[in-house]
């Protein structure tokens, strides 16, 4: 996304917007049509992007604090964490029947 261009927009014989790049990994060509909502983001962001790019992309410290405050608000404690993927599905599976009862 962050790499995403105007020259990666082309009107395709069906009328409708696709993005065309070619994936970062594997180099493989990637084609990817525009529902309506996504056209407006990208108008909504038009020219606040450095660079020609098509979309405003934060960097990751800002990312990082972002996710702190929504965590804050939410009361979650980042001391707290979880050991495993299965730890938490174990515990929102209590929780689940914990509400339904």
């Amino acid at each position: 996304m962050y790499h995403l261009t105007k020259e990666n927009l082309e009107i395709s014989f069906d009328g409708h917007l696709w993005i065309k790049t070619n994936r970062q990994k594997t180099g493989t060509e990637s084609n990817i049509r525009l529902l309506e909502v996504t056209k407006h983001i990208i108008e909504k962001y038009e020219g606040m992007a450095k660079d020609g790019k098509l979309l405003p992309v934060p960097c990751y410290p800002n990312c990082k604090n972002g996710i702190k405050v929504i965590a804050k608000h939410c009361g979650i404690d980042k001391k707290r964490h979880v050991a495993s993927k299965s730890a938490l599905i174990h515990h929102n599976c209590v929780s689940v029947e914990r509400c339904a009862h």
